[in-house]
């Protein structure tokens, strides 16, 4: 008989092991890579933000000045600290 697994689930262990910071870059890479592959494939991609985009740095860039590239890669954090954006029809 075979398995099946909600894919919700899958998103929201890689969104939390995302946001850890005991997790290395590459396995962070590969994580966003295969989290995008699954929600695109099944017509569930939505986007991603950035944690620390998400977790006050936005509002320190608006204070900032709003500044350019390079300069507002500060306020996003790390490239592969990220969240995933749930479908609402998401399976």
């Amino acid at each position: 008989m075979p398995k099946t697994i909600k894919i919700s689930i899958i998103q929201d262990e890689i969104n939390r092991l995302l946001s850890l910071d005991n997790i290395d870059e590459q396995t962070k890479i590969t994580l966003c890579n295969f989290i995008e592959k699954i929600l695109m494939d099944t017509k569930n991609y939505k986007g991603f933000n950035h944690i620390d985009w998400s977790n006050g740095g936005f509002d320190q860039w608006e204070k900032d000045g709003e500044p350019g590239f390079p300069e507002k890669s500060k306020y996003l954090g790390r490239e592969y600290s990220r969240v995933y954006y749930k479908s609402e029809e998401l399976i």
